[in-house]
């Protein structure tokens, strides 16, 4: 029973018109204010009695959501600890591959730094073969001086491709006639100079011991001997030359030529005048080929005295350079030996090799060069 109930009960007990007005009046205000406060407490018991169950029904959920948690933090747990024990194991499997490939590398490192030292003593010894060969070379060639005792008035201008060369040139003397070629062998480097030996030997042969003294007949003979020499007949070699040959007569004042793939250019005047090779090349056997013949090109000296001959292989004109990067050009070199006929010979050579160098500038060179001017 509430507070209110019992006081009225009291009240009951207390007959009406005893007590005085006064205090009825305030017995009166003193219950409703009791049960006004009654309902106010009995409001806050019921507000009380719902926030309680709510704050039980949220720490219900809280406490399932902790236990989800809980469970999943396990689950990741485990996962964390599947994963540490795979990555020990990967890293003790890397331990070991990188323990091998260290050991790898050593062994390749000394197998590279052995076949380095072996490399070291080989190319030693074919540089030293080269550079051998270099001066067998240089003493088949003549001297500035030697040449000069047969062309006085002449400039040889000779650059290696490499350290030895499949150009050369040949100058001879026999009774009255003086010879000049300038021979452009298959390849250059150590091949080229091997194809410059034999056809060395093949001019030396025809011309001091046969005697052959006609340009065409020497080239002619000369095809005879490469194809025999690199037996040609019975292989797939077609290695040969290109050449150009003069033959001086001091007698009858002429000049006789005959060239293979190589022209002939000298000045009348200041009148370019080019001689025309046949357009066949020394050696390299063909099968059911008729004979190779050469055409001999006689030139009056007495009609260009003083006049300057050129001869040359294909390595100057041929190089790369200039501004665009081009070939320099037969029709430049040509030009260039027309600006220069009228100089000496030591100025000819001078000027040639300051243009060639020139013009390949920081190109690569391409092929062995090689250039005679001579007067007769």
């Amino acid at each position: 029973m509430s507070l209110a109930k019992h006081l009225e009960k009291i009240l009951a007990f207390v007959p009406k018109g005893s007590l005085p007005d006064e205090q009825e009046k305030e017995l009166s205000q003193l219950l409703k204010k009791v049960e006004r406060e009654m309902k106010m407490t009995e409001f806050k018991y019921e507000k009380t009695a719902r926030d309680k169950k709510t704050l039980e029904k949220l720490l219900a959920e809280t406490i399932n959501e902790l236990e989800a948690k809980n469970n999943n933090l396990a689950e990741t747990n485990a996962q964390l600890i599947s994963m540490e024990e795979e990555l020990r194991q990967n890293s003790e499997e890397l331990r070991v591959l990188n323990e091998r490939l260290e050991e790898r590398v050593e062994q390749a490192v000394s197998d590279i730094e052995r076949q380095k030292e072996l490399l070291e003593v080989k190319n030693k010894h074919i540089m030293g073969s080269i550079n051998y060969a270099k001066r067998i070379q240089k003493a088949m060639l003549l001297s500035e001086d030697e040449i000069a005792t047969i062309f006085p008035n002449s400039f040889v201008f000779f650059s290696p491709k490499d350290i030895v060369s499949g150009d050369f040139y040949w100058f001879t003397r026999l009774g009255e006639y003086r010879f000049v070629a300038v021979i452009d062998c298959t390849g250059h480097g150590v091949p080229g100079a091997f194809m410059s030996l034999i056809l060395n030997d093949g001019l030396n042969e025809i011309v001091k011991f046969r005697k052959v003294v006609e340009p065409a007949k020497i080239l002619e003979e000369l095809h005879i001997y490469v194809i025999n020499a690199l037996r040609q007949r019975g292989s797939s070699n077609r290695d040969g030359a290109d050449m150009s040959l003069c033959v001086v007569n001091d007698v009858h004042h002429t000049l006789t030529y005959a060239g293979a793939r190589q022209n002939l250019v000298f000045f009348r005047g200041n009148k370019l005048i080019e001689v025309k090779a046949d357009r066949k090349s020394i050696g390299g056997y063909i099968k059911n080929k008729n004979e190779v013949k050469f055409i001999s090109h006689v030139v009056d000296l007495s009609s260009c005295k003083d006049s300057y001959f050129y001869l040359a292989s294909d390595g100057f004109a041929d190089q790369f350079g200039g501004e665009n990067g081009g070939k320099l050009l037969r029709q430049n070199f040509k030009k260039k030996l027309q600006s220069i006929c009228n100089l000496a010979c030591k100025v000819q050579k001078k000027e040639l090799k300051k243009y060639y160098q020139n013009w390949k500038g920081e190109e690569d060179q391409i092929d062995d060069v090689l250039v005679i001017g001579f007067q007769a």
